[in-house]
């Protein structure tokens, strides 16, 4: 499990580094001469700082709950999935949409190998995880099932000597 932790860490970590130098790449490589209309640039700024703000709080988020995503929190792991999505989505831009390699080769190459590469180590620890979820509920039903097979409600009643109902017990198993 170690080795998925790392991958989650630093395909997070990428993602909060890409998030915080897109609040520069406007200014460092001078959006402002390829917009032909001045009215255009205000909102194409107001645009990349809120997507900036957005993967960088998405991306530190997911970093500080690692534990929880580990640990099966359902609402965790779903966020961890947008996450993911969102680089699956930009992979998937990137290959329909290229950026044109006569502009620069090598910003061509290495945002698509870049995206790639955060998509993968995104979505190998997720794969894991949605395995191992998917594994404790089918073995969680399995348990209730076998309490429901008893031969009195008194052994039943024993095994919930915690003052829960069936119900509630089931809705712990399920969740």
């Amino acid at each position: 499990m170690k080795k998925y932790q790392v991958m989650y860490y630093a395909g997070a970590a990428i993602s909060l580094l890409v998030g915080l130098w897109h609040f520069t790449v406007p200014w460092m490589f001078g959006w402002a001469s390829y917009i032909p209309y001045e009215t255009l640039m205000v909102p194409i700024n107001y645009v990349n700082l809120c997507f900036s703000f957005l993967l960088s709080g998405l991306s530190l988020t997911v970093i500080l709950w690692g534990k929880k995503v580990f640990a099966q929190n359902p609402e965790a792991f779903y966020l961890y999935g947008f996450l993911l999505a969102l680089w699956i989505f930009r992979v998937v831009v990137a290959v329909i949409y290229p950026c044109p390699p006569e502009s620069n080769v090598w910003m061509s190459y290495g945002q698509l190998g870049g995206s790639i590469l955060v998509c993968l180590l995104l979505l190998v620890p997720f794969i894991r995880v949605a395995c191992t979820r998917k594994t404790q509920k089918v073995t969680g039903r399995l348990a209730f099932c076998s309490w429901l097979k008893q031969d009195s409600f008194e052994e039943l009643h024993y095994e919930i000597s915690d003052g829960r109902t069936v119900d509630e017990v089931y809705q712990d198993l399920l969740n």
